[in-house]
């Protein structure tokens, strides 16, 4: 009688454990998400897993975005590797993905800018509603490439020069017409000179 006791504690036990597995499985994928960046982008599965962490907008301790990124591995790296990932990851979004910036809050953790947060979700999810002033088009101008742009239009470039010369080096692809529109929105498309 004893062990019949035992064996439905036991299965009892492993039941509630599996139920706090998929439980624990739940809250990791809503924690990261499944969602994946734009290609373009150029992020690591790391990287990338960092990002999806937060994306919601809220503030994350070290703690917690080591747990979203390594989803307790045994081996997870030291507290260090999570500042330098950071680093690399606002680089490569300042290059690639203009407008999404992280903010550290100095010994609480990291978050994305509200307007960041919102600007992401619309690319990972495009059927959530933009609410500014509706475009038929969006391209988001990296600052390094307008940086460029405005190098190149004073050097005496024409558009189609500089749409070229912004593609060779890997700021940004766009057409002409998109860097007339671009140096008119700057205020540098004055008299005597058009493109």
């Amino acid at each position: 009688m004893m062990q019949a006791e035992h064996a439905t504690e036991l299965r009892a036990l492993r039941r509630a454990l599996a139920e706090k597995e998929a439980e624990v499985a739940e809250l990791r994928r809503a924690l990261t998400g499944s969602l994946t960046t734009p290609r373009a982008w150029g992020l690591t599965a790391t990287e990338e897993r960092l990002l999806l962490a937060l994306r919601r907008g809220t503030l994350m301790s070290r703690d917690a975005l080591m747990t979203a990124v390594y989803q307790l591995a045994d081996d997870e790296p030291s507290e260090g590797v999570l500042d330098v990932m950071i680093s690399k990851l606002r680089r490569k979004l300042a290059r690639r993905a203009a407008g999404i910036h992280i903010e550290t809050a100095w010994g609480r953790g990291w978050q994305l800018a509200p307007e960041s947060a919102r600007m992401l979700a619309r690319i990972l999810d495009p059927s959530i509603p933009d609410h500014r002033k509706p475009k038929a088009r969006r391209f988001f101008w990296p600052e390094p490439a307008v940086t460029r742009l405005v190098e190149l239009w004073k050097q005496g470039r024409t558009s189609p020069q500089i749409a070229k010369i912004l593609a060779q080096e890997g700021l940004c692809r766009v057409s002409r017409c998109a860097v007339i529109a671009k140096l008119h929105r700057l205020g540098l498309l004055g008299e005597g000179r058009h493109g």
